[in-house]
């Protein structure tokens, strides 16, 4: 049987009502990518979004192997998502990354530097958020809940914005917990953690 060949890095990307951005996010993360290796996949996972987003994925699959396509049954969420793409992912460090190009492909780079000095949690923190008040209330509300709820302090500026080791990333899929957090979840499993400084750009429509 073909071994799968490991990559350097894995892009997890979930994807929901993302078809407009796709060419745009795509053209970025290439451009990115290719000026820190050659050997990098790029997972896009279809979360059932109501518009086209799944055949434009399986267009750019079939002229781009670099680009893999996993399309979801329904509507999971994005936790499940991205643990969808973490688990195919064969990068020796995954990235995760919105498609809405809030999360700029520019910062990664940088976060990968700090993730070759020996992080295995390299997170983007938000210095200035592009975000509505409400989205911003709403994610106060949720940090406060969950840091009593929990007994853990978490940052309300960091999300999933950020490069992963191959090793957090096995000890994360293997938990079997159904109600999951990707942020929060993965914060709670120790290893040695950083934090990037960038900027929160506006959602591309």
């Amino acid at each position: 049987m073909k071994m799968e060949k490991k990559k350097d890095i894995s892009i997890v990307i979930p994807e929901y009502c993302g078809e407009s951005m796709l060419t745009e996010l795509l053209k970025r993360l290439h451009t990115t990518l290719q000026t820190l290796t050659d050997s990098y996949e790029i997972i896009l996972v279809n979360d059932c979004s109501p518009d086209n987003l799944w055949d434009a994925i399986r267009q750019v699959c079939a002229v781009d192997k670099r680009v893999v396509g996993l399309n979801l049954s329904r509507n999971f969420g994005q936790p499940y998502a991205i643990t969808a793409g973490l688990t195919y992912a064969k990068g020796d460090y995954i990235a995760v990354i919105d498609c809405d190009l809030q999360n700029k492909p520019e910062d990664l780079p940088a976060m990968y530097r700090k993730a070759l000095e020996g992080y295995d949690v390299v997170c983007a923190r938000r210095v200035v958020r592009e975000d509505s008040f409400l989205k911003r209330m709403s994610s106060l509300v949720f940090h406060k809940t969950y840091d009593f709820l929990s007994g853990f302090e978490t940052d309300k500026a960091v999300a999933e914005f950020g490069i992963y080791s191959q090793k957090i990333v096995k000890v994360y899929c293997s938990i079997p917990e159904y109600s999951r957090s990707f942020v929060e979840l993965i914060h709670t499993l120790g290893f040695k953690k950083t934090t990037v400084d960038v900027f929160h750009d506006h959602r591309l429509e």
